[in-house]
Order: C-alpha cells, then structure tokens, then sequence
C-alpha cells in the first residue's frame, strides 16, 4: 500500500489538530466522521495526490461536506462551512466539492469494504 502523506506534511499534531477541528466538530454527528475518513480515502486511491501541507485541509474539509450532505436528512449547503479554513469563500468551497466529486467520478457510495 502506497503511503498517504508526501513527506511535507505538517507536523502530526498541525494534522490532528485540523482533523479535530473539522471532524469532531460537536455540531457533527459521529457518524460523518467515519464516513468523511472513508472519503478521503476513496478520493486519495482515485486520484494521484497525496496528503501534504497544501492539501490536506481542503481535502479532509470537502470529504467532510460530502459527508455531512450524505448522512443528514435536512438540507446542507456549502455556505454552513464557511470560515472552517481561513481565506476560502463559497466560490472556494463550491470549485473544491466540485473538484473532489469529479475525482469520485460522482460515486459517493460507501460500503463496509471502504
């Protein structure tokens, strides 16, 4: 198995700081944790990107709106994630889900295997 990181990757804790931030956000249920984490996996095994310090914020952020839109029953819209990396409007956030779903080739199904 390929490794995920590139090597430039910040410092473990800038990661699990960013993943807390992000995925354990208490507004979100447990549930999208693990399936925004098989997200980003699914999107790292289609693509020929690994995890690195210019990368890994937006690709853990848009596996979890494409998470958070899966599982919840109430409508999600990409303006509620705002503000959750610095600098990055809706125009960003929507050229980001955009971007990752074409890498999924729009298949965001999750089995157990996944």
């Amino acid at each position: 198995e390929r490794s995920r990181f590139d090597g430039s990757c910040d410092s473990m804790y800038s990661v699990f700081e960013t993943v807390a931030s992000i995925l354990l956000d208490d507004t979100l249920p447990p549930q999208v944790t693990v399936i925004a984490a098989a997200f980003v996996e699914k999107f790292l095994d289609r693509s020929e990107l690994k995890l690195s310090t210019s990368n890994y914020r937006k690709i853990l952020l848009a596996s979890t709106m494409l998470a958070t839109k899966n599982w919840e029953d109430n409508a999600v819209w990409n303006v509620d994630f705002v503000g959750m990396i610095p600098g990055l409007g809706i125009k960003d956030l929507n050229e980001m889900e955009k971007k990752f779903l074409k890498t999924l080739d729009y298949d965001t199904t999750i089995n157990s295997v996944e």
